[in-house]
């Protein structure tokens, strides 16, 4: 009998801290989306409602927080090279006169900002290597120094990081449409219909995830998808209706968020396929850099959308259609800030779920923020809470939770099959 117990031990005891490692990122960063989700949402109510501030430049509110993606590269760089000069140091003891010498510490951190430039390099090599037909085992890694890696050399000298670039610049036109047909969708029709229309993105993230992800249809999960997004239609229109204003264009603001629903839920799978490490390539790059990486896209897609939204507010100033200030008090930029950062902390760990899961599972995790939401202006504010929105919120939780199922049995048979 041949003696592969030992073999077959290491293999499961690898497979499951692999699993385990995955189900704790997930999970975590599911619950920072929820949290910041809130905090925004509460915090961009607040400073739009408020008679004190009546805060009314939704385009630029919008250039804040996509633009404030850019900063979430470098401030990674910076963050996981002192974190690790802080643990290398651990227990150790330094000398005052080094501790004084700036090149002791700025010699350390640029190697450790260098290896994580190399790795978003060498990630963006496979995705690469993938969409050019070449080999996860044998990728074809361009002749690069290494050593003397720099981070202008970076954006400049490889064909990989310029395909991500490229790539990146498209997905960020695709969500800028999706986030402006939001705000022209609120002028011409009713809140109500704008939050549920917007929220069948995620019927149409699996419906694009057939063809350009190669999923195999399953009535498991579009029946999970349907009844999550049923539940939301059941919590937005079972409570008062507080506009009382009559909506004349109605037709044409639902045609154009259901435009923008398409565009939200295109946007989430053109991620997964074009900008995520391919399934097949698991093995090449652990979920904690993955993880990193989609920070990286973050930045990209931040810094495309400076550029894309600039040009947008000048012209939307220039024309009249709406007229740009920054006239407001001190005051209400705390708030601002406020959202930005939670807007931040929301997309990031979004795309970090797209990345180890499912553009679908993300999106229909991202219809359970209606019941935390729910309850949290329920406790805080004394908002009315009826039975039939508290059924629709246990519809969405009901149908996450068994989409939830599906995908993760899916993924860890996968992972343990490669």
């Amino acid at each position: 009998m041949a003696e592969t117990g030992p073999l077959l031990v290491d293999a499961q005891t690898t497979h499951s801290s692999s699993d385990l490692k995955k189900f704790t990122l997930v999970v975590s960063f599911f619950v920072i989306s929820l949290i910041s989700f809130l905090g925004q949402t509460e915090v961009t109510q607040y400073i739009y409602s408020s008679p004190k501030y009546q805060f009314n430049q939704p385009y630029f509110l919008l250039f804040l927080t996509h633009g404030s993606w850019m900063l979430l590269w470098p401030i990674q760089l910076v963050g996981v090279g002192l974190w690790n000069i802080y643990h290398d140091n651990k227990g150790k003891y330094l000398r005052l006169e080094d501790i004084r010498q700036a090149d002791y510490f700025k010699g350390n951190l640029q190697q450790y900002i260098r290896k994580e430039i190399q790795s978003a390099y060498k990630i963006s090599e496979i995705i690469y290597n993938h969409h050019n037909g070449w080999l996860p085992d044998n990728p074809h890694i361009s002749q690069f120094d290494y050593d003397n890696l720099s981070f202008i050399s970076f954006f400049s000298c490889s064909a990989a990081v310029k395909y991500i670039i490229k790539r990146s610049l498209l997905a960020t036109l695709i969500i800028t449409t999706a986030s402006i047909t939001w705000y022209v969708a609120m002028i011409y029709s009713y809140s109500n219909d704008v939050t549920a229309i917007y929220n069948c993105c995620a019927f149409f993230a699996y419906l694009f995830s057939i063809p350009l992800l190669k999923e195999q249809f399953s009535w498991l999960k579009i029946s999970s998808v349907t009844i999550a997004i049923s539940g939301v239609f059941m919590v937005v229109y079972s409570g008062n209706q507080t506009e009382e204003s009559t909506k004349s264009h109605r037709f044409f603001g639902n045609i154009l968020i259901s435009l923008g629903s398409i565009c939200y839920g295109y946007y989430d799978v053109y991620y997964k396929k074009y900008l995520c490490v391919p399934h097949h390539s698991h093995r090449m790059v652990d979920s904690k850099q993955q993880t990193l990486y989609s920070n990286f896209i973050c930045s990209l897609i931040g810094g495309s959308s400076v550029l894309i939204l600039s040009i947008l507010i000048v012209f939307i100033h220039v024309s009249g259609l709406k007229k740009f200030s920054i006239d407001y008090p001190l005051s209400i930029w705390f708030f601002v800030s406020i959202s930005v950062l939670c807007n931040l902390l929301y997309s990031s760990a979004m795309l970090v779920l797209y990345a180890l899961t499912s553009p679908v599972l993300g999106a229909v995790s991202s219809l359970t923020t209606i019941f935390l939401v729910g309850m949290f202006e329920w406790l805080v504010f004394g908002n009315g809470l009826n039975g039939f929105q508290l059924f629709g919120d246990v519809i969405v939780i009901v149908g996450f939770g068994v989409l939830s199922y599906a995908y993760w049995k899916e993924i860890v048979t996968e992972d343990n099959g490669e």
